[in-house]
């Protein structure tokens, strides 16, 4: 659920008249915005479009904020509602047609990629760009711990997303791995081959060491693969 917050300015006029300027609706935007979006992305830009050149009104001490019904800022194009209010009323509504640019630390392929290669700092390289015609899959951290592979072949100087790689499966095809079999409580251990690749908690075909026969398995740790005997 959203949970308003209002940023907005308070507008003393001079005697019985106040005159809104467009930089007062500017500024209550910006800060809106930067309020929401500051955290998600290297640098947030608001470049406007369309803004009233002022606003004049009777009586004075108004407060200028975002509607709080406009909810959380997205870059790209938005129409901004703008609420003046005068004693807790609403006076006026006007809309100020923005566009919110994101810039981000993204990082590219150094060079042509293969399927299943396994991700390594040289092979990525980070830049700063401009994301926002961008989706949210594009990759700004890379956190080497933990191993990750390509999911297909990307050219050199792409964009990495994060649908483009995946975590390294503990078990992968044509791997030994150990069959832990289950069957009536007792549990015993002999070796296969894996015949697909798997995450822990996948289901994979596995044969076991010696036959041809296929059995499927749960994935239930670095080449360890459970079958249960009914």
């Amino acid at each position: 659920m959203f949970v308003s917050f209002l940023i907005g300015l308070l507008v003393v006029g001079s005697g019985d008249k106040t005159v809104i300027e467009s930089e007062q609706f500017k500024s209550v935007v910006s800060s809106y915005v930067e309020k929401y979006l500051r955290s998600n992305y290297a640098d947030v830009l608001v470049e406007y479009r369309s803004v009233p050149k002022s606003l004049n009104l009777p009586h004075d001490d108004y407060s200028v904020q975002v509607s709080p019904a406009f909810g959380i800022p997205q870059k790209g194009f938005a129409g901004i509602p703008v609420e003046v209010r005068r004693n807790g009323k609403l006076v006026k509504t006007v809309v100020c047609s923005v566009l919110i640019r994101t810039f981000d630390n993204v990082y590219f392929s150094t060079r042509a990629l293969e399927r299943n290669e396994v991700i390594v700092p040289l092979i990525v390289v980070k830049k700063n760009i401009e994301t926002t015609q961008m989706g949210d899959d594009v990759i700004t951290e890379m956190n080497y711990n933990s191993q990750m592979r390509t999911k297909r072949i990307i050219n050199a100087n792409s964009v990495m997303k994060k649908s483009m790689i995946e975590e390294i499966p503990s078990v992968l095809h044509n791997d030994v791995v150990t069959l832990v079999v289950i069957s009536n409580n007792v549990s015993v251990e002999t070796k296969g081959i894996a015949r697909d690749d798997g995450k822990i908690g996948d289901e994979i075909k596995v044969m076991k060491t010696g036959t041809k026969e296929l059995f499927t398995g749960k994935v239930i740790g670095k080449q360890r693969v459970e079958i249960v005997v009914p």
